[in-house]
């Protein structure tokens, strides 16, 4: 679903009316900032983590003698927590992979290829040397990404189930209307269930143990 079908369908849901609205319309720009207010809405469900989002292979630049490396975080929501997720660099068909430890215990893993995440910087534990067979090779870590927001017609909505994202639009631009005020509340609890399925939905594509359920390994973030 892009914008343009997102607006169109939040009006069909909220009116009962069939309207294509154009993009200088004041209810198209109304409904747009609704949707871009409850994409991250959704992105910040309490303990959820969602697949779409997740990138296993974020990649933040090229191995140099440099050991700090910042990552952009308005890009990046959170680096990965999941046991078995780790910092590799790649060159041609090499891989060297690196444990994350945390900050305060970056000292006990010298010599073990370690990093750690210090503020928004990934920082590698040991020298880098020229001689290493990954230098000059990519560096990338397993982050979840910000959902982006919607600005042009064609823009797809980020969210897992786009339904979602238009019934709460039309709950939102019902209840700034004095005509269509008492659909909220069953909109809100369609809403609701919606949600709910996507999480459900959204639990079954990963099972995993957080890093802090492993014994001796703290989450990174």
């Amino acid at each position: 679903m892009n914008t343009t079908q997102l607006i169109s369908a939040v009006m069909l849901k909220a009116t009962g009316k069939v309207r294509n609205l154009p993009e200088t319309d004041k209810k198209y720009q109304k409904i747009l900032g609704i949707a871009n207010m409850y994409i991250p809405v959704w992105q910040s469900e309490p303990n959820v983590d969602w697949q779409s989002l997740y990138d296993p292979n974020y990649n933040i630049g090229t191995l140099s003698t440099n050991q700090e490396y910042e990552i952009d975080f308005t890009k990046v929501a959170k680096i990965s927590n999941v046991y078995g997720d780790t910092i590799k660099v790649k060159k041609d068909n090499q891989i060297k992979e690196y444990t994350t430890v945390p900050p305060e215990q970056a000292g006990m893993y010298k010599g073990q290829d370690c990093c750690t995440i210090s503020g928004n910087k990934l920082v590698f534990i040991d020298p880098i040397r020229s001689e290493d067979p990954v230098f000059g090779g990519q560096i990338t870590i397993p982050v979840y990404l910000h959902a982006p927001l919607l600005s042009s017609p064609s823009d797809m909505v980020p969210v897992d189930n786009p339904m979602w994202l238009v019934v709460m639009c039309a709950a939102e631009y019902a209840r700034n209307d004095i005509l269509l005020q008492n659909q909220y509340g069953n909109l809100i609890n369609e809403a609701n269930q919606l949600m709910e399925k996507m999480i459900e939905n959204n639990a079954s594509q990963a099972r995993y143990a957080p890093l802090s359920m492993i014994p001796g390994v703290s989450d990174i973030c």
